[in-house]
């Protein structure tokens, strides 16, 4: 039997973020590839499937997107730990399996949930021009928020999947976040 839900991450103030419908199934159910692109297609975003494993003592994630199946997603892995603290009363932090790796994912305080993962290295992207075409991807296209000098930019290597990571100055920049999926999959 498998549960499920819409929920969001990267969520400030009340504001929706980024969606994801997370599908939570028991030990031993198969998953259905078509089944979850077809739920991608139908509500217009990511699907996580969460699958408990007893052996490990944790969840196994999935990810799938319309076209078919992805490594990783950053605000799924977000959004299932918020789930299944919400609903299945998992204490934080909650250990999550993607692939073959362990991913530890703690709520920081109310609402407020951070994952981390097997070390990599950072490679700090320091041309201005591809930090100003990141920031548009995120919606903030406000030539006056943020200075860009306050945003670092860096890439990763090695993680489960290569990441884009931004750090802003504080978490007020995440209220004006709006991401713009073809943008941000063009610069990814």
């Amino acid at each position: 039997m498998c549960f499920g839900g819409l929920t969001y991450a990267f969520c400030v103030s009340g504001k929706l973020g980024n969606p994801s419908f997370i599908v939570v199934s028991r030990s031993g159910e198969p998953v259905n590839k078509d089944t979850c692109c077809q739920l991608a297609r139908h509500v217009g975003c990511e699907v996580t499937w969460a699958q408990w494993q007893p052996e490990s003592n944790t969840y196994q994630l999935r990810y799938f997107v319309e076209n078919g199946e992805i490594d990783f997603c950053g605000h799924g892995t977000l959004a299932a730990a918020a789930w299944l603290f919400q609903y299945h009363q998992l204490p934080s932090p909650i250990s999550l399996q993607v692939s073959t790796k362990i991913i530890s994912v703690r709520q920081n305080e109310s609402g407020y949930w951070s994952y981390e993962q097997e070390a990599f290295p950072l490679e700090a992207i320091t041309e201005n021009e591809v930090v100003t075409d990141i920031l548009h991807s995120l919606g903030l296209t406000n030539p006056d928020y943020p200075a860009i000098n306050q945003v670092k930019a860096y890439r990763s290597s090695g993680a489960v999947r290569e990441k884009l990571v931004i750090a802003f100055p504080d978490k007020t920049y995440l209220e004006a976040i709006q991401i713009n999926g073809e943008s941000r999959d063009r610069i990814c």
